[in-house]
């Protein structure tokens, strides 16, 4: 491992700083999907078209969310490994790819968010992200990271955001449009910090 260590040219501050531009392009181009057309200058035209736009608010704020909760909780990871060995890398870097494909998978839900695949699409992506980051830091960490900062974090944390993304997609075979209010469950642990 040590070995492996010496050869490997990336730090995980490098890695860090790397996450940094890849979580704000994210974000960016989650915000680009929306779109405004030429519109009668009127306040209920802009009005109407501004409550059309609902269901894409609902998906920029869910993967809005959903982005930050990974953002944090990469930026916690790196915090605690010694260093960044070829595993971790590329598992990290499969993680940026599929971060950066949110706001296109997020697209495609909200456009089309009364069809199943959409919603699963969009669902699989998250559930891909939650599970590489699970694998991250419980499998490739043995050694690497401080034991008292790995009971900072309980295992069921790591686990709610792939879990919301597999009740979506059950619930997808029951009303597609509907499969996205299970990441409200993202919020439960907020709830139970802030009565704490």
């Amino acid at each position: 491992m040590d070995n492996e260590h010496n050869e490997f040219n990336i730090n995980k501050e490098q890695l860090q700083s790397f996450s940094n531009n890849v979580f704000a392009v994210a974000i960016t181009l989650l915000v680009l999907n929306f779109t405004v057309p030429a519109l009668q200058e009127s306040n209920k035209v802009l009005i109407d078209f501004l409550m059309g736009l609902w269901p894409q608010f609902l998906g920029y704020t869910i993967s809005f969310f959903i982005i930050a909760s990974f953002f944090l909780n990469l930026h916690g990871y790196l915090k605690n490994i010694k260093y960044v060995n070829t595993q971790i890398f590329w598992t990290t870097m499969l993680q940026f790819f599929f971060i950066v494909l949110i706001p296109f998978s997020t697209l495609v839900m909200t456009e089309y968010g009364q069809l199943q695949i959409a919603n699963v699409f969009f669902d699989i992506n998250i559930l891909i992200i939650g599970l590489l980051f699970y694998i991250n830091r419980y499998m490739w960490t043995d050694g690497l990271i401080n034991d008292n900062s790995r009971e900072n974090y309980k295992k069921w944390r790591d686990l709610l955001i792939p879990l919301c993304a597999a009740i979506a997609i059950l619930i997808s075979f029951i009303s597609p449009h509907h499969s996205q209010y299970a990441f409200l469950i993202l919020f439960i642990p907020l709830l139970i910090k802030s009565k704490a």
